[in-house]
Order: structure tokens, then C-alpha cells, then sequence
């Protein structure tokens, strides 16, 4: 008897990138998996985006969903509402996906009926390292984190990145004020993590799983993503001390520590200077983030009416 598989959906948020998105959708396109839809959320002003899928047109398994939301957690959110998997599979526009990938996803999320969200390696591409570097992760070896205590040892990127539609709902999905795009700039997949392993869920790393990336920055254009990655860090991390979940203060202190000094294997994709710079960005994304409100129901920042920015 043919063992049921589940439906799988992949949503990828875009904005403004047209041409590479294309190859991501055709490399997902090529898996053999035989139950998937994709969901491209288009956050462009225009119809560039729209247009380059013409060429999937005849393949029922692509949706295009125009958003007016800006962000990539709004885009993300947006897709996945109107996702059908009881999987949702997460890359970037800038990335490319094995043909066997949603197979070892499925495959990984059946470890164990505990785990809500499971994160593969990110892998650069062939670039040459004279012009600048491609943010990456890559571990080794499998690790299954099975509560707050274990969350320093899981980072994985939203580039390689899956969710049970369930635990999303349960979850109320990413926090829109996290995230490219956001009044925090980053931190939306972390985030959503550790709220996973605070409401109980396990949350599975595996090397068998990953995707190549194409998004090099040039060296000059590291400061300002450096930025961007540990003010949405030290966003995230104020989170758990604004909602009273103080158990997990030495966790969080040792998680911060890591992170701002370089020992994590995001920070060191993009390099093991400017430490201080990490510091900084991290301690202005932690008193950002004190200064606005969390729903302690559903450990979202609450955006506040007036706010001008997205």
C-alpha cells in the first residue's frame, strides 16, 4: 500500500527581484515530490513580477498572490494564509533548491511528531571572496532542540526554513515588526523559533536539507547588513524579559553572548570582525525593542497606531 504523503505548500515572499526569483521557482519546480503548490507573495509596485511567471503559466502547482504589505513576515504571513500545505516550505528569492528538497523536509518533520519547524543548511554559492561574502549556515551534523535550554545550538536561516501550518496558526504567525523590511530589519525566523519552543514544540536542524545562495554582498555592504541581522537580535532577545518568561534569562544571556561576539555559524559567514559593531546594533535593537509593546498572549510586538514606519 502506497504510504500518504502530505501536502506540501512553498511560499517565497518577493519584492523588486524579478529575474533571480524565476530560478528559484523553477528549481523548486523540479522536484518530484507528488503533492506541492507554490505561493509567490509579489510586494512590487509594478507587474515585472508577475510577468516573469508567465513562463509557469501552464503549471497549475504556481500561485501568484500580489500583497500590499511590506516586509518579508507581512509577505510570508500572507502567503501562508492562503497555503494549503499542512507543510510550509520557506527559501528566499535569491536561492536555488535540490530536486529531492521538499522530500527531505517531509522526511525530517517525521523524526518525531513533536517538531513544529525545521531549518536546513544555507549554503553560498561559488563566489569569489576578494569582492564579499554570502550569508550562510551550515552545520554538520543533525541536532533536535527540544526546549528553551536548547535554542543556542539551533540558529537556522528563513532561507532554509519549514513550519507545520498549525504551529504557524497556533503561533499567530511571524511578527510583522520583525523581519527585511520591518521597523526591526531581521530576526523574524529566529523569533518565530524560540516562541515554538516556549509554547512546546520541537524544533529540528539537519544538514540533509539546504539550499544554495546567490545573495553575495559586497564587502562594503557588510556593515549595514551586520546591522540589520543583530538589531533584529537583540529585538528578539528582549522579547521573553517583556513578557515575564524569566526562566529563560541565562539561556538568552549565553544565546545574546553568543551571537554579538561571532561564535555563531551565521556571523560567520559574514566574517569575524567588527565585533563592536555587532554590540552596538544588538544593545540599539534591544532598547528599540523595550520600548514597544508585546502581546503577552501571543508574543507579538503591538504596532503602534500612529507608527509611520512599515
Amino acid at each position: 500500500m502506497t504510504k500518504e504523503r502530505t501536502r506540501i505548500s512553498v511560499v517565497m515572499s518577493t519584492r523588486g527581484r524579478a529575474s533571480v526569483m524565476q530560478n528559484a521557482v523553477r528549481t523548486i519546480l523540479q522536484n518530484d515530490h507528488p503533492d506541492f503548490e507554490v505561493v509567490v507573495v509579489d510586494q512590487t509596485d509594478d507587474n515585472l513580477t508577475e510577468s516573469s511567471l508567465d513562463q509557469f503559466s501552464s503549471d497549475p502547482r504556481v500561485r501568484f498572490l500580489r500583497s500590499a504589505t511590506r516586509g518579508r513576515s507581512a509577505g510570508l504571513n500572507a502567503g501562508i494564509r492562503e497555503a494549503h500545505g499542512a507543510l510550509v516550505l520557506m527559501t528566499d528569492d535569491d536561492c536555488t533548491v535540490p530536486a529531492d528538497w521538499l522530500r527531505q523536509f517531509e522526511a525530517a518533520f517525521a523524526v518525531n511528531d513533536r517538531i513544529g519547524i525545521v531549518f536546513g543548511n544555507v549554503l553560498p554559492a561559488p563566489h569569489d571572496p576578494a569582492v564579499g561574502s554570502i550569508p550562510a549556515y551550515i552545520r554538520q551534523t543533525p541536532f533536535l532542540a527540544r526546549g528553551i535550554r536548547d535554542k543556542h545550538r539551533v540558529e537556522g536561516l528563513g532561507a532554509c526554513m519549514a513550519v507545520r501550518h498549525s504551529v504557524w496558526q497556533s503561533l499567530s504567525g511571524f511578527d510583522e515588526m520583525l523581519g527585511a523590511g520591518s521597523r526591526f530589519k531581521a530576526g523574524e525566523d529566529g523569533d518565530l523559533a524560540m516562541r515554538a519552543l516556549f509554547a512546546g514544540h520541537w524544533i529540528y536542524e539537519t544538514p540533509v536539507v539546504w539550499v544554495t545562495h546567490y545573495g553575495l554582498r559586497k564587502w562594503e555592504q557588510l556593515p549595514a547588513l551586520i546591522d540589520s541581522y543583530w538589531h533584529g537580535t537583540g529585538a528578539i532577545m528582549v522579547k521573553p524579559i517583556k513578557t515575564g518568561q524569566w526562566e529563560a534569562l541565562p539561556l538568552l544571556l549565553r544565546l545574546a553572548g553568543k551571537w554579538v561576539l561571532g561564535r555563531s555559524r551565521v556571523g560567520a559567514s559574514l566574517g569575524r570582525q567588527q565585533r563592536l559593531r555587532k554590540l552596538q546594533s544588538f544593545c540599539r535593537g534591544f532598547l528599540a525593542g523595550a520600548a514597544v509593546r508585546v502581546n503577552k498572549e501571543t508574543g507579538l510586538y503591538v504596532r503602534p497606531s500612529s507608527a509611520s514606519e512599515p
